[in-house]
């Protein structure tokens, strides 16, 4: 079994690509054409990792055991766009330091 703290990393990765994919692929391309079917499925896939990306923090969380404001740091680095990249040093880091399996 990998480190939930291992797994919150990538989730966090792809969650945050998929948040680059939604402003700087389906938004413009919208802009320019007026479609709005590629900002639909972007966006629920973003909103899909988003949700993942929160119940994978909870459980790394709970197996960690870190504080709650640190939690907090780490869901808003999720919600403020590139916000992932200042704590991905950090969870690497953390993974390598802790092991849950």
């Amino acid at each position: 079994m990998t480190n939930s703290i291992w797994w919150l990393r990538i989730v966090a990765f792809i969650e945050g690509l998929s948040a680059i994919a939604l402003f700087f692929g389906a938004m413009p391309y919208r802009a320019f054409t007026g479609d709005h079917t590629p900002v639909s499925i972007a966006g629920r896939i973003h909103g899909g990792l988003f949700t993942l990306f929160c119940l994978v923090l909870v459980f790394a969380w709970c197996r960690a055991g870190w504080k709650f404001p640190q939690v907090v740091k780490l869901f808003f680095s999720a919600v403020i766009p590139f916000g992932w990249l200042v704590y991905h040093k950090w969870l690497k880091s953390e993974a390598i330091r802790t092991s849950d399996d």
